[in-house]
């Protein structure tokens, strides 16, 4: 979608997030970072969003959330935040 699309980092991660959320009528639950809704959160040590296109299933997770809870610690990672 970044290459053929010509979408934005921005445009590729809403599509995945809040449009997904949107598509399956569950945007009131999950898809954007809001109280009240379950943090399901993947962090990256990517140098930032534009970056993010480039390393598209090369790059495993620093650490994932679901439900807030931490369920994978990447443990050959170096956290740049």
């Amino acid at each position: 979608a970044a290459i053929y699309g010509k979408m934005t980092p921005q445009e590729l991660l809403w599509a995945v997030t809040l449009d997904a959320a949107r598509v399956l009528k569950m945007d009131s639950e999950v898809g954007s970072l809001e109280i009240g809704k379950r943090a399901d959160i993947a962090l990256w040590g990517l140098p930032g969003i534009s970056s993010l296109p480039y390393f598209f299933g090369n790059v495993v997770a620093d650490e994932v959330f679901i439900g807030g809870d931490l369920v994978f610690e990447n443990p050959v990672s170096v956290r740049r935040y």
